[in-house]
């Protein structure tokens, strides 16, 4: 699918631009200038610190350009339940449970209460650094980052009001899911939620992001994507890293996603007394896809 026009940039655009393409620079500074990933997503690629570069150093610029789904593909519906979640609750606190890039945390700090507390979590510190480097002394001021694998997590006796996360679940084959899970419903207080979203249909199980012709157009609309937003590269290479990193992107991304809105409530059910989902428009990430939008109440205790 070969994107169509993007709009004339208006200052708004434009502002939003050059926020995320100082997450980029940030993000990038981090990862080539040695800081490595000491425990990256190994599913990714076997290589940690290549895992972090391929991933972390080039998403927030896919990301700005549509080109990838992202916490902005669901911006209403995340900041609608967070808003829900937080407002009206006295020291409401909120984990999100992987973070990847500054998106969801900007969205977090934005729809939730001011005095809310935010918990950052990621197995790997570049996106917490950068979070750390680009957003106001004040909105870090309110936000706590942990670097732990969240198969493992368990709040260390914090009990929120929330735990949201975007795309993050289905990262996860089944056994590892239900065990991300698990934990949340740990952490959660009994009138806390999750909010998160899960990838629907295509074949259950499969791993890929699309075929080579996916891969080849994916390409093509970067090209014209970042002339249109007018991306600023001060060098060839610069542009010839940018174009390396978002090619194996494409080649390596994955997800154990696949499953109907059926078969993702039922799965969430082993956890959840009460688990609504709406589904999303299509998104775009290297094929067309459609998002489960879930927020799951009642969480099971033991």
């Amino acid at each position: 699918m070969v994107l169509g026009e993007l709009a004339v940039l208006t200052p708004e655009k434009t502002a939003i631009r050059d926020k995320m393409v100082h997450w980029y620079e940030v993000s990038a500074g981090l990862v080539f200038n040695k800081h490595t990933c000491v425990q990256g997503w190994k599913d990714f690629t076997s290589s940690t610190a290549e895992g972090c570069a391929d991933y972390h150093a080039v998403f927030s610029l896919l990301d700005l350009m549509g080109m990838v789904s992202s916490p902005w593909a669901h911006e209403d519906f995340y900041k609608g339940a967070l808003w829900t979640a937080s407002h009206d609750r006295q020291g409401a606190r909120v984990l999100i449970s992987g973070l990847a890039t500054p998106s969801m945390a900007d969205i977090v700090l934005e729809a939730t209460n001011p005095e809310a507390k935010i918990d950052v979590l990621d197995v790997c510190p570049t996106p917490l650094l950068t979070c750390q480097k680009v957003f106001k002394p004040e909105q870090v001021e309110r936000m706590k980052f942990i670097q732990r694998d969240a198969l493992v997590f368990d709040g260390e006796g914090v009990q929120y009001d929330a735990i949201t996360t975007d795309a993050f679940l289905t990262r996860f084959p089944e056994e590892g899911r239900l065990k991300v899970l698990r934990k949340w419903v740990k952490m959660l207080k009994p009138d806390g939620r999750a909010v998160t979203t899960w990838r629907i249909g295509g074949k259950q199980g499969q791993k890929g992001y699309g075929d080579a012709d996916d891969q080849r157009i994916f390409m093509e609309n970067l090209e014209k994507r970042v002339r249109d937003w007018g991306i600023p590269m001060s060098t060839f290479s610069e542009m010839q890293t940018i174009f390396e990193l978002a090619k194996a992107y494409a080649e390596k991304m994955h997800s154990y996603s696949g499953q109907t809105v059926e078969q993702i409530k039922t799965f969430m059910k082993q956890c959840f007394g009460d688990v609504r989902i709406e589904e999303s428009g299509w998104v775009y990430d290297v094929v067309l896809r459609k998002y489960a939008r879930i927020i799951a109440y009642d969480p099971i205790k033991d």
